[in-house]
């Protein structure tokens, strides 16, 4: 087991300890953590894609290990997973987050077939772009224009991080009791995306 992984492993392991102890009780994940990665696949070097595979679809997996026998414990409940519109069409010099996006879709789908009889509903969260200090700090790092960026889908803006929190708690509630195994696309219509 490498340093990276056992680090993982601690910090999911004390986040579910830490929830558990507070509450006593644990009903829902939202594996909500990503980092993105520039390049092409001839451009993208092998520390970033790592990382993207690291972050995006190690940690949800691993969150989710930890998390699952504390959530059966408690009576069942919800695991969210957060994808991103980049896992459902191409985004230009995108590879390996493209590539990570669409594996937590697939780890989705999985988990909602291994889970239900355990009485755990997954579900994943195609995010579009949002006006968050990620997204922003992206569009600076590519040299682009936040709202211009933002505005490649049908409403022609950027969502809000509110925006995606509605969505979010419909799929940890009883409303989405009969829902898993879906990705639900929250990224303001279908998407153009970003320029080259």
């Amino acid at each position: 087991m490498s340093f990276s992984t056992r680090a993982f492993c601690s910090a999911a392991d004390s986040l579910v300890s830490g929830v558990t102890a507070k509450w006593g009780r644990l009903d829902t994940l939202y594996n909500t953590a990503g980092v993105d990665a520039l390049g092409d696949v001839l451009e993208v070097g092998l520390e970033d894609w790592d990382r993207c595979f690291d972050v995006n679809v190690k940690g949800t997996w691993l969150c989710s290990k930890y998390a699952t026998p504390v959530i059966e414990e408690s009576g069942g409940g919800s695991i969210i997973n957060q994808g991103s519109v980049a896992a459902l069409v191409g985004v230009r010099r995108f590879a390996a987050y493209c590539a990570a996006k669409g594996a937590v879709v697939s780890l989705t789908r999985s988990m909602a077939v291994d889970l239900a009889p355990r009485g755990i509903r997954v579900n994943c969260i195609a995010v579009g772009t949002v006006k968050s200090e990620g997204f922003m700090r992206a569009m600076d790092r590519m040299g682009l224009d936040a709202d211009e960026a933002g505005g490649h889908n049908a409403l022609g803006r950027p969502g809000t991080p509110e925006e995606i929190a509605w969505p979010t708690l419909f799929l940890v509630s009883t409303a989405s009791s009969f829902m898993t195994g879906e990705t639900l696309h929250v990224g303001g219509g279908p998407v153009g995306w970003l320029p080259a």
